[in-house]
């Protein structure tokens, strides 16, 4: 097998990781909205002042800081969530098996603490 045909087998693998890095790409965008709106149209500014997290003054800032975080938050944690898709459609498993145990582990440790809190 030529180098050739080397590249051209890899194409399809190449086409179908880079959509679905689209896929996050459009899914992290509308989450990251979708929260940052949410929070503002709720009132999420007026809720920390009443908890005394922000002082008055400063409130609507403080609060756009906060809810622009957890948007970013939600936005890189799509990536994260598809990266071993990608690392599979282009047959890097050394690198998304890893991934994949870690998150694994993570999932666990967090149903475990949700679990020791009831």
């Amino acid at each position: 097998m030529s180098v050739l045909d080397k590249i051209i087998a890899f194409i399809p693998n190449l086409i179908s990781a880079l959509l679905l890095l689209l896929l996050a790409w459009i899914i992290a965008v509308v989450l990251k909205n979708i929260i940052v709106k949410g929070l503002k149209a709720v009132g999420f500014d007026k809720w920390l002042q009443k908890k005394e997290l922000s002082s008055p003054d400063e409130a609507k800032k403080e609060s756009e800081g906060i809810i622009t975080t957890l948007g970013k938050l939600a936005y890189f944690l799509v990536f994260i969530l598809f990266l071993p898709p990608v690392f599979d459609a282009l047959n890097m498993q050394s690198v998304s098996v890893p991934i994949k145990e870690m998150m694994l582990q993570c999932l666990i440790s967090s149903r475990n603490c949700l679990l020791l809190r009831s």
